[in-house]
């Protein structure tokens, strides 16, 4: 009997305990529960106000592009009535189920414009955006009149090169009466100046035979046969070679295919626009054909301007310059004009990446405008062409050509060289922020 009393109290013992068990084990699970269900509220919460601030920021963006249409538009279709230049913004535009208000507001030349996005249950989100009608531009420096690699330098029978000087790691054989209005650098040691009517001082190892008219000679060992001379100083040192001018062509290039890519070659028909353009194939433009040029061009094979082409430079250019490049050569037939907007610091900037030595850019007669460079090859500018600078590995300037660098036709030593037209409002970088 007694050992059937301590079972019992033995059975209810356990009882107890394991009771005791669950109720703490239901007690955590509980707890538990409470706090998952609890997190998953505060979550769900979380990604819907984030939902909503998503979408006030729609609306405003919204808002922003939309104003930046408008200050970009011809007409005041779905402005407001207002567009261009008077632009000013507007008030509770419906977008989807919310709105936006916008306001344009000038900052020195630049332009402000406040965009407010407002959500169906009157979320507001606030941007604003700095926008400039000046494009971006890079430089590129043609500080001489013909600058010239180590492939040679020959100047015939009355070529001139008004105005601007040369720098040329290369000796310079000049013709009867060729005439160089500037000062004349020859880096290469024991490098050559000969036969040349020099108007401005020769700096070289060697200076020979050239009528000087009053000018001075800085030589190192040969100061011979040179008449009319200034003053002449002996024994100087050799001039420092200097780089040919550069561009960033894989930025031009990405520029120039940001305007959509032509497939093959292609013929730029009479009136028509041209760029900013890739064209894989070759670029005609024939004869007397007058073609305007709206942004950088890229031709992956040869360029050919016919007789009496015309490529003219969009006058919404202003002072800026842009770029036409060709992986292969570039013909300029007789009588072609490349031109400027019309601005006297206005360039069409035409670039051969060919390793032709001799006609990488083959300049013809009568040909005028432009800067040409070549700085792999050479450029070849035949009788009676003007054209504004040349830098290239290699320059033969035949009779009576003109390299005109005068500051009262041009000055092309520092040109702004810009993908797109002024006029255009644009982002300023780093003008995006969110304010409230």
């Amino acid at each position: 009997m007694k050992r059937l009393v301590n079972r019992l109290l033995k059975y209810r013992k356990d009882r107890g305990f394991a009771l005791l068990s669950a109720m703490v084990m239901l007690t955590a699970v509980t707890a538990f529960s409470a706090t998952m269900i609890n997190y998953l509220l505060s979550t769900r919460q979380a990604a819907k106000n984030f939902e909503t601030q998503v979408y006030a920021t729609e609306q405003a963006e919204a808002g922003l592009y939309k104003a930046l249409h408008c200050l970009n538009a011809a007409s005041g279709t779905n402005c407001g009535g207002a567009y261009g230049p008077s632009y000013a913004g507007e008030t509770n535009v419906v977008f989807g189920e919310g709105k936006f208000t916008t306001t344009v507001a000038a900052v020195g030349a630049n332009k402000v414009i406040t965009a407010t996005g407002i959500t169906a249950g009157g979320k507001q989100k606030e941007i604003k955006l700095t926008v400039s009608n000046q494009p971006p531009t890079t430089d590129a420096s043609f500080d001489y009149a013909l600058q010239v690699g180590d492939g040679g330098v020959t100047i015939s029978n009355n070529a001139e090169v008004r105005s601007g000087s040369i720098y040329a790691h290369s000796n310079i054989n000049c013709g009867n009466n060729a005439k160089i209005d500037g000062p004349v650098f020859i880096s290469i040691p024991n490098g050559l100046v000969t036969g040349c009517t020099s108007y401005g001082d020769i700096h070289a190892d060697r200076v020979t035979s050239n009528k000087m008219n009053s000018h001075d000679v800085y030589y190192n060992t040969t100061n011979t046969g040179n008449q009319n001379v200034g003053s002449a100083y002996g024994s100087q040192p050799t001039p420092p070679a200097k780089t040919l001018p550069t561009i960033d062509l894989d930025w031009w290039h990405d520029r120039a295919a940001e305007g959509g890519i032509i497939t093959g070659n292609y013929t730029a028909a009479n009136g028509s626009h041209l760029g900013p353009k890739k064209i894989t194939g070759d670029l005609l433009l024939g004869n007397n054909a007058i073609v305007t040029l709206d942004g950088p061009v890229w031709v992956q094979g040869t360029i050919l301007f016919d007789n009496n082409a015309q490529l003219n430079l969009n006058p919404s250019f202003g002072a800026n310059s842009t770029v036409v490049m060709a992986d292969g050569t570039v013909n300029v037939q007789n009588n072609a004009q490349i031109n400027g907007s019309g601005h006297l610091k206005s360039f069409i900037l035409i670039h051969s990446s060919s390793t032709d030595t001799n006609y990488a850019i083959d300049i013809k007669n009568n040909a005028a405008g432009a800067v040409f460079y070549a700085p792999n090859g050479g450029i070849d500018i035949s009788n009676n062409a003007t054209v504004t600078a040349v830098a290239a590995k290699k320059v033969a300037l035949a009779n009576n050509c003109i390299i005109d660098y005068s500051s009262t036709y041009h000055d092309a030593s520092d040109i702004l060289l810009s993908a797109s037209a002024s006029g255009l409002w644009r982002l300023v970088p780093g003008g995006w922020r969110e304010t409230k």
